[in-house]
């Protein structure tokens, strides 16, 4: 008998019945789009839920994009970032016209040596930086806003991690993310000043008085009454009780990955996992041959500075060791059973 599949990650989105009463607003009011009571409802318990100064966004590279326009930066500005991440961070940078400048992550934590991108920036190498939380790791918001240096966060997956910054910190609401409504994404900023900033941005930069265009650095990126739906559904305590189980079930799994693969590795960091990767030598190998053991497994992330698409719209400030291409994500919503299938399946390649 053929075994299921085990997937990486399935979607865990809010019922539909509660997701239904907010349909109902939007059908009745004829507000579909353009900042309806969905939308309203959503913001403000995101803002609760966060502490800060929460906005919507239709997703998380949007997020990004609009949270750095909020700083000022010159068009062209130099931005670190880490080669170790999503692609979707770079060509926020790119979009909002910046140049990304790949910063090598330590091997041990995932992310960005603070005292590296310090001297980048002292040295006139950079204007600013992106920092990365990888899979929902703890970030060191605290060290980073001290150095004074313009930055934005880019916590993509780490939903319930919410520290309080200087900076704008942003979150994706993809359905592949811990807290998922499909598609959608949020920034937390540190003042209502700049929320209204990013406001106005996600609104064609859009002047609510007299209705001009304020600059050319506008875009629509609105969360519509559709989409803020789910995202007030998803935002209900009942819904945000499975969340906080679910990351807790995470952690547990990642855990038991680690003592059970003795050469399997991951940051021995506080974790808020919107995927279970681990870093192992024979990840390309296992990840050619997982399917044939009934795992679904992929590499993440592939390094940004191979790929040549972007070759020529990037500095290079370091290379991460070549260890950060052996990491791949495995099963994240799985039962025990099947995770002793998980670890079975990856003793062959000790």
């Amino acid at each position: 008998m053929e075994k299921t599949l085990l997937n990486i990650i399935k979607p865990l989105l809010p019922k539909m019945e509660a997701v239904q009463p907010y349909l109902d607003i939007a059908y009745r009011s004829r507000i579909f789009t353009n900042f309806g009571s969905n939308f309203y409802t959503a913001q403000n318990r995101l803002s609760e839920i966060t502490k800060g100064w929460a906005l919507p966004v239709t997703n998380g590279t949007v997020a990004i994009e609009i949270a750095l326009k909020t700083m000022n930066f010159q068009t062209g500005a130099k931005i670190a970032l880490p080669d170790f991440t999503h692609s979707g961070t770079l060509l926020a940078i790119v979009a909002a016209g910046l140049r990304p400048v790949l910063v090598s992550v330590d091997s041990k934590t995932w992310q960005m040596n603070l005292s590296e991108v310090a001297g980048l920036y002292e040295g006139g190498r950079i204007d600013g930086a992106v920092i990365v939380s990888p899979f929902g790791y703890r970030v060191d918001v605290h060290a980073w806003d001290a150095l004074n240096i313009p930055i934005v966060y880019d916590f993509a997956g780490a939903w319930g991690f919410f520290p309080r910054s200087i900076y704008p910190i942003c979150y994706s609401l993809h359905a592949t993310k811990t807290m998922g409504i499909g598609e959608g994404g949020f920034i937390v900023f540190p003042d209502e000043e700049s929320r209204i900033v990013g406001l106005r941005l996600s609104n064609f930069d859009t002047n609510p008085v007299n209705r001009n265009i304020e600059s050319i650095d506008g875009q629509n990126g609105k969360l519509d009454e559709i989409r803020a739906a789910f995202l007030c559904a998803a935002l209900e305590d009942v819904h945000l009780k499975k969340i906080d189980a679910r990351i807790k079930a995470r952690r547990a799994l990642l855990n038991f990955y680690l003592a059970s693969v003795p050469l399997a590795y991951a940051p021995p960091m506080e974790r808020w996992p919107s995927m279970l990767v681990v870093q192992h030598p024979r990840s390309k190998d296992f990840i050619r041959d997982a399917e044939k053991h009934g795992v679904q497994s992929r590499g993440y992330y592939p390094s940004l500075s191979g790929m040549p698409a972007i070759e020529k719209l990037v500095d290079r400030a370091s290379i991460s060791d070549i260890s950060m291409t052996n990491c791949m994500a495995l099963p994240a919503d799985i039962n025990l059973e099947d995770a002793y299938r998980v670890v079975e399946a990856l003793k062959c390649y000790n």
